[in-house]
């Protein structure tokens, strides 16, 4: 799902928390700022050969479709001497073999089209404050169902304003997304029912984050995040969430390219509808990062993590979670024009129908410039998930994505993906393949 999970544990969000994590804190200033845009830049995954065109930006993140990063001389059209704004538009076409993700036999074919523009600002008012935004807005149309068809905000969508109080950096955020996609709920699947699947959230999470490092070894950083999920139908009505979370560590710099020390969060989440159990969770533990050499990025973190669950709701799940969760990850630019990275790690998320679902994952992914028009991508996820409560389903999820992007010009781009979904359940009712083939035109303003 596009709201932030309770124990997210992606190396990305990991970084994306506070300056230590490059494996080198910056004392304070304008090296803390630097280096913070360095490590949005390396976690992208999207592959960045000349990072001074992208430090002075707060983010990297890319509305739909990611064909390619944000720049700097992307934010094109100039308004006074600071303020410079970005128009792009895209139209996605996409064809599945899966559209309710239903198992052998009972699969729906369909054919859908996706036109978005995207509009985008980038405010440098002065060194250590700066306003960003990028605001993706777009239609979905499916000829097979009407009940798919919508307005939708583009993920990674977002607003995000930096400004420094003394030795304090400070970020205000907003990313606000909705999504369509059912598989994005590990739980689920279509099963042999001959309804169409309207799953249509919109999620959007508001945040305020602190970074101090004005200690020579220490770095410090905490926030607060409050996040919402709503259905845009009355089909999936019971996962509409509010969640409040607090989050913080504190990292020393024990050589030039190690850092570790501890990071820890607490939540408090509750459900619009008295289906899901209301509770709380937190989770807290050691964290260490190490740079070896330039090229390569290392993170390791281990927490023990609880939830526990009020009895608010009509599910007949009592069951709490009490246990370790981990994330290794590396991020390696192999030469100037292939970058990859690899991460596993275990999380443990809401459930669907149940207090909570266990996730392990495991991915990859490799981004390749072939030429100077031309580059390539390649993304692979395994999770193995279990389910808690009386009737807990376990299940395997596959997912391979073979993507390729041309430079058509200066201004427009081309781009194209195959993709394979794959659920395999103990009960073969709840298991599905889908092949989904995208293609994008896309052009900048």
């Amino acid at each position: 799902m596009f709201a932030p999970r309770l124990f997210r544990l992606r190396a990305a969000s990991l970084l994306r928390g506070g300056p230590v994590d490059h494996g080198r804190p910056a004392p304070s200033g304008r090296r803390l700022r630097v280096l913070l845009a360095l490590l949005a830049s390396a976690w992208t995954g999207l592959g960045r050969s000349a990072a001074q065109e992208t430090t002075e930006l707060i983010t990297l993140e890319l509305p739909y479709p990611p064909y390619r990063p944000v720049e700097a001389n992307h934010y094109s059209t100039r308004l006074g001497s600071t303020l410079r704004m970005r128009y792009d538009a895209s139209l996605t076409a996409i064809v599945t073999d899966n559209r309710n993700y239903r198992p052998s036999g009972h699969r729906d074919a369909d054919f859908g089209l996706r036109p978005t523009l995207t509009v985008g600002l980038f405010y440098p008012v002065s060194d250590r404050q700066k306003l960003q935004a990028d605001v993706g807005i777009g239609y979905e149309w499916w000829a097979g169902t009407s009940d798919r068809n919508r307005l939708y905000i583009a993920p990674n969508s977002h607003l995000d304003y930096t400004f420094g109080l003394g030795e304090v950096d400070l970020r205000l955020s907003n990313h606000t997304a909705s999504t369509s996609e059912a598989s994005s709920r590990p739980e689920f699947a279509g099963g042999e029912d001959t309804f169409d699947i309207a799953f249509q959230q919109v999620a959007n999470a508001t945040g305020l984050r602190a970074f101090w490092g004005g200690a020579r070894r220490i770095s410090l950083s905490g926030g607060y995040r409050f996040a919402i999920n709503r259905s845009l139908n009355d089909q999936f009505t019971s996962l509409d969430r509010d969640l409040h979370a607090f989050e913080g560590s504190a990292m020393v710099r024990i050589t030039t390219p190690v850092a570790a020390g501890v990071s820890g969060s607490y939540s408090i989440f509750t459900f619009s509808e008295p289906t899901q159990n209301d509770g709380q969770s937190f989770a807290v533990g050691p964290h260490l990062t190490w740079r070896p050499i330039e090229s390569l990025s290392l993170s390791a973190l281990v927490q023990h993590a609880e939830s526990w669950y009020d009895q608010t709701g009509s599910i007949s799940d009592r069951s709490d979670f009490s246990g370790t969760i981990f994330n290794f990850a590396a991020n390696h630019r192999l030469n100037r024009f292939v970058d990859h990275s690899a991460s596993v790690g275990t999380s443990v998320d809401s459930g669907f129908g149940s207090n909570y679902t266990e996730d392990l994952s495991v991915r990859y992914a490799l981004t390749a410039r072939l030429n100077s028009r031309l580059t390539s991508s390649l993304g692979f996820r395994y999770r193995s998930i279990s389910i808690s409560g009386p009737g807990g389903d376990d299940a395997d999820l596959y997912h391979l994505n073979l993507g390729v992007g041309l430079r058509t010009s200066s201004r427009s781009h081309l781009g194209a993906s195959y993709a394979i979904h794959t659920r395999s359940a103990r009960s073969s009712d709840r298991d599905y393949f889908e092949n989904r083939f995208s293609l994008t035109a896309s052009y900048r303003f």
